[in-house]
């Protein structure tokens, strides 16, 4: 789907408007939203929209008033911020008919990044997963470090007033493990009070029991509770939100015959990943989605030439390979890295803004990126081929 510049305009000067976006053609247009409540329609259009002006913040953080900065600069004064044309002419320093021109300019930018969004979206809706697997929804991810016992008890009394309506008692066990994760804060916690809503609901004794474990493998949290145990379970919308932050979420059932919704958060060691990248703006983009989203760490390099023995030095669990790169191609550092037997069974995904993906199938690459990329985007194909 192509974006022209008056949608574009309408859908951003509507940007907090969640009834208008939910309600725009944009949104008829995202068949992944299809059958979504209106208000998750509205925040992934806000979110799509905030990320592709994410995409023109200046790599380096020179001058605010720069020419190189002002797309990004116009944009986010006029629509995140609300400003008139006139203060934001005032803010860059600018005549207003040139604010106007450099707007327009921006939007341009903008539309065009937009409907390559769209058209990669399009593609990946034209080619689901296997049948029976659930699809991680794409989900923005901030990773910090939480104390699960304090989370669980803000859940607890979330889901407070359902449970003195249905007359349920939710219990902490007293021997609560002390447990720190590493994890998405807003993530988890609405899954803990969706996945206790349901179990409030659904037990039959007026009690759910929330309890934890934690080894080598993991972290467990269980909410125990007795339940008919024929029911069926709508957990299609937490079990892909889970899957989109690497947590799972089943439904069991003990031998003493309760039933336990356990949300399993996986533990390992934080991840190398190697960029290899010049342009230090897409570099810089890809270290914020990753290092802010817990296991990754980043290793970045700018000439392709060292790319091979930096590969062997870091011995990184996937590399992120740019094609346009001056004096040695991306195609010529894939096959350097697949001819050394140090390197050749690393995963490289390609991103770049040429569509190849049967050439990089044929040479071995793990999966096929095109610029403009997003954070689920790049989470999604690493957490594929990092398994």
């Amino acid at each position: 789907m192509a974006v022209g510049a008056r949608e574009l305009r309408f859908l951003l000067a509507h940007l907090n408007d969640s009834v208008t976006l939910a309600e725009s053609s944009l949104a008829a247009e995202l068949l992944d939203l299809a059958g979504a409540d209106p208000q998750t329609r509205a925040a992934a259009i806000r979110n799509l929209l905030l990320e592709c002006i994410e995409f023109l913040r200046p790599a380096r953080l020179g001058p605010f008033r720069s020419p190189e900065a002002r797309p990004y600069h116009v944009l986010w004064l006029r629509y995140v911020e609300g400003l008139t044309v006139s203060q934001v002419s005032e803010e860059l320093a600018l005549s207003e008919r040139q604010t106007h021109r450099e707007l327009r300019r921006a939007e341009a930018k903008l539309a065009r990044i937009l409907s390559e969004r769209l058209a990669d979206r399009s593609r990946a809706n034209s080619h689901p997963g296997e049948q029976g697997s659930i699809s991680p929804w794409q989900v923005e991810s901030k990773a910090s470090q939480l104390d699960l016992l304090a989370l669980i008890t803000k859940a607890s009394s979330t889901v407070a007033p359902l449970a003195r309506k249905l007359k349920v008692m939710v219990l902490i066990e007293p021997t609560f493990p002390e447990i720190k994760l590493v994890c998405d804060e807003g993530i988890l916690h609405l899954l803990l009070i969706q996945a206790l809503s349901l179990a409030i609901q659904r037990t039959r004794s007026g009690k759910v029991l929330i309890q934890a474990e934690q080894d080598a493998a993991g972290t467990r949290i269980l909410l125990r509770f007795q339940s008919e145990g024929s029911a069926r379970w709508p957990l299609a919308p937490l079990q892909r939100l889970a899957a989109a932050v690497e947590m799972s979420l089943e439904v069991e059932n003990d031998p003493e015959g309760a039933t336990i919704i356990a949300l399993k958060l996986a533990h390992g060691e934080r991840r190398t990943v190697l960029v290899v990248e010049d342009d230090p703006g897409a570099a810089l983009l890809y270290r914020r989605y990753l290092e802010t989203a817990g296991n990754w760490q980043v290793v970045s390099v700018a000439e392709p030439r060292q790319a091979l023995e930096l590969a062997k030095l870091t011995k990184p669990a996937a590399i992120i390979l740019d094609l346009l790169m001056p004096e040695v191609d991306g195609w010529s550092v894939l096959t350097l890295l697949r001819s050394d037997a140090a390197t050749a069974g690393i995963p490289v995904i390609v991103c770049s803004v040429f569509s190849d993906p049967l050439l990089a199938q044929a040479l071995g690459v793990s999966a096929y990126l095109r610029k403009p990329i997003s954070q689920p985007q790049l989470l999604h194909a690493l957490r594929q081929c990092c398994r």
